[in-house]
């Protein structure tokens, strides 16, 4: 079939024809020789460009201008991506991953080494393998998952067990593992791992930062399990190394705890001393949460003077506010634009995909039909100019891409912070309180204020629950939230003769802000019960528990206490607790229903609907 295409083309075209049609297969074939010199030339060309991207991107994360780092990490990836690199796009994933840890985006720090991890299996002897596990298990712990830090911490000392116990991944192992018991309340534990890199000789003379972090991380250890004693010395320790060795990050650290462990004293002189040295070296090194920290312990320190450090904090917060809101408003206009502009490459990717089969078809016939080469050649030149615009574009899209998950990552860590900010200024409230009932002894006074420290308290929990242990900033599990209510209630009344039930379904949960008022209502009813629905050693229990119907949800508080005296009126009785309930159910938009016959039992069904 061939041969007779090819008689055919001679017997059709004259001899003039002929030697334009052998001329151009001369060009074609030579076309082809240097299309396989480019591609050989193209493979050296691509290890210098990710040589050159990853020294940029080291070298502004040396400079702390980690906006420019990860503009140049997220370059890499796309590059990887492109030449379908598994070992780079993994790298570039893993860097990524590292600068969200460090911004406080534990959800994309996690999301990034996963995919990392993903890119790396069938390479689970490569470095990268280990490092990125260390980084998955570090975001766990920030987000409070303890159990599951620990399982990856254990995995990346399994990883380089196997190579060479290194004194430096003894450290780094040694260190973490002691953070994560340190931040789960198990300090007996924690200190152990600490001693661990305090005992070894070698550590001191070639990683002495690191050893100065050991010794503050044991001294907070105890502190915070009330073993103050060798408190001083070991942060004293710590603070000469880490002068030395000009560690400004570590020296601020050493300063905030000096002056956590002198407020704790009563030493406010001592106190104020060092939240002044935290708060200079925070704002030259230019950490946002150290200087937070630092405004909070001189508002305590220094009485005098807390309005203006107070002022200072507020200011702070407001504009990570601001910055919040600006961000979210940039943030929804680039992934509007930037998928409009996806969906448009993915159209001219489509178009081209298609010109390009063609083009190889057109090749084939070429040999049978001489003047299709010429057009082969035109179509290539094309193409090519083509591919040039469409990286251009490719170019723009992955630029606001980096913007954009840039901008995700900061509302993220701002909602973080505005919650903790919430949490702080409650905690300094119920600060004040304390200094208040000091200075008056009156029994019906002091209970009058630890009344409204309880109310507080219900407000702080939640604020505690929503900055650590989830990622949905919205809604809330109700059962874990009444549970520290209890404790708090617990513990200010201390009758041990009064049993609190809670059977709210664990998984349950609430928005927000009706988490509010139900937690408040929570109070009041436990607060009211143990003044007075039992007698002294009488055995009394209460009982808490909330379910979800088709439109509504049914919150059910009881006692089986004395009950309510028998001429009592809902409408006519002057109790401050009782007048909290009725406003809260009324703000939820719910029924209120109180029965009397045997102990006290308060129903409030409210709506779903948003309030």
């Amino acid at each position: 079939m061939v041969t007779f295409v090819f008689l055919s083309v001679l017997v059709c075209f004259s001899m003039k024809n002929l030697i334009i049609n052998i001329l151009s297969i001369l060009l074609l074939l030579v076309s082809c020789t240097k299309n396989t010199k480019e591609t050989s030339s193209l493979e050296i060309k691509k290890d210098s460009i990710f040589k050159r991207i990853y020294k940029k991107a080291k070298h502004k994360e040396a400079l702390y201008q980690h906006d420019s780092a990860y503009v140049y990490y997220y370059n890499y990836l796309s590059k990887a991506k492109e030449f379908n690199d598994t070992i780079r796009i993994a790298r570039g994933y893993f860097n990524l991953s590292r600068l969200d840890y460090f911004h406080s985006d534990y959800k994309s720090s996690q999301q990034n080494a996963i995919q990392s991890l993903q890119y790396l299996k069938g390479y689970e002897d490569e470095s990268l393998y280990a490092v990125c596990l260390n980084v998955l298990g570090l975001t766990l712990k920030a987000t409070a998952n303890h159990e599951e830090s620990i399982y990856y911490y254990n995995k990346y000392r399994a990883c380089y067990l196997e190579k060479k116990d290194t004194l430096d991944d003894f450290i780094v192992f040694q260190n973490n593992m002691g953070n994560v018991y340190q931040e789960s309340g198990d300090y007996i534990k924690s200190i152990d791992y600490y001693d661990k890199i305090i005992q070894t000789d070698s550590v001191k003379i070639r990683y002495p930062k690191k050893y100065a972090r050991a010794l503050g991380n044991k001294a907070w250890s105890l502190f915070k399990n009330d073993e103050k004693e060798q408190v001083p010395a070991l942060l004293i320790k710590a603070l000469k190394i880490r002068k030395k060795e000009n560690d400004q990050a570590g020296l601020t650290i050493n300063y905030l705890r000096f002056a956590a462990f002198y407020l704790e004293k009563k030493q406010l002189v001592k106190a104020k001393e060092n939240a002044i040295k935290a708060l200079e070296i925070a704002n030259q090194i230019h950490i946002p949460k150290n200087r937070l920290e630092a405004f909070l312990l001189l508002a305590k320190s220094d009485t005098k003077n807390a309005t203006t450090y107070f002022i200072e904090y507020k200011k702070l917060q407001d504009s990570l506010i601001k910055r919040e809101r600006h961000f979210k408003d940039q943030t929804a206009k680039i992934r509007y634009e930037t998928k409009l502009k996806e969906e448009e490459l993915v159209k001219q990717k489509s178009l081209l995909d298609k010109r390009k089969r063609s083009l190889i078809i057109g090749t084939f016939f070429s040999f049978l039909l001489v003047l299709s080469a010429l057009l082969f050649w035109f179509q290539k030149i094309k193409i090519k100019k083509q591919y040039v615009v469409l990286d251009t574009k490719n170019t723009e899209i992955n630029n606001q891409n980096i913007l954009l998950d840039k901008q995700h990552a900061t509302i993220s860590e701002l909602q973080k912070e505005l919650h903790h900010r919430v949490k702080n200024n409650l905690t300094l409230i119920d600060s004040l309180i304390d200094e208040v009932k000091d200075e008056f002894d009156n029994s019906k006074f002091n209970l009058k204020l630890t009344d409204l420290q309880n109310r507080i308290e219900s407000m702080y929990s939640l604020h505690t629950l929503l900055y650590k242990g989830t990622d949905d900033l919205t809604q809330i599990k109700l059962n874990k939230y009444v549970e520290k209510l209890v404790i708090t209630i617990q513990q200010s009344f201390f009758k041990e003769n009064i049993e609190i039930i809670n059977d709210i379904n664990p998984s349950f949960k609430l928005p927000v802000g009706r988490a509010f008022h139900v937690g408040l209502i929570i109070n009041e009813f436990l607060t009211n019960s143990y003044k007075y629905a039992f007698s002294e050693n009488e055995k009394g229990i209460i009982k808490i528990d909330i379910i979800e119907l088709p439109d509504s949800f049914l919150l059910s508080l009881v006692d089986n206490g004395k009950g309510l005296p028998k001429d009592f009126d809902l409408n006519s009785i002057t109790s401050f607790g009782m007048d909290v309930m009725q406003l809260l159910a009324k703000q939820l938009q719910g029924t209120f229903s109180l029965n009397t016959k045997k102990g006290v039992s308060l129903t409030i069904e409210f709506p779903k609907a948003t309030i």
